[in-house]
């Protein structure tokens, strides 16, 4: 988004196809497309930096985003209250229950039932620190789009 926003304020799109892959990105993150604006880009232009820090925010962000869904999944598991799945599993295991989809929807629904706010609170936790992250990033690249290119230093 802001480097679309860079390349329309300062007039940097030098092709249709440019405009083309731009006008693309917005509906969805494409984070492929940057690459390849970025490479028709000489590598001292804003935009060519303004390319890579996108591309650097997308990778960090998946990467703290992957980290803390892996940590609310284990928090999720070790917290969870897995009463009515344990006996589920049990009486499976001994015979007693035939496991068919029905079965396991219903203990699925009761396990989610359960642990419906912990599930809940720990994913939002969780996932917190990438979208801070994110939003102090795109709140930086704001303000370097807001200053003339003249002025940027780094």
């Amino acid at each position: 988004m802001l480097l679309r926003v860079c390349a329309l304020r300062h007039h940097h799109i030098h092709s249709p196809d440019d405009r083309a892959i731009i006008f693309h990105d917005l509906f969805g993150c494409h984070d492929h497309r940057f690459y390849i604006l970025r490479r028709k880009w000489d590598k001292e232009t804003f935009e060519y930096k303004e390319a890579s820090r996108i591309i650097k925010l997308f990778w960090v962000w998946s990467v703290i985003y992957v980290a803390g869904m892996f940590i609310a999944g284990l928090l999720i598991s070790s917290f969870g209250d897995m009463t009515k799945m344990n006996e589920w599993t049990e009486s499976v295991v001994q015979g007693t229950t035939i496991p068919d989809e029905e079965s396991l929807k219903q203990v699925t629904q009761d396990y989610m039932d359960t642990n419906f706010k912990l599930i809940i609170s720990m994913t939002i936790l969780c996932i917190l620190p990438a979208q801070i992250y994110a939003a102090l990033r795109i709140k930086q690249g704001l303000s370097r789009i807001q200053t003339p290119p003249e002025t940027i230093t780094s």
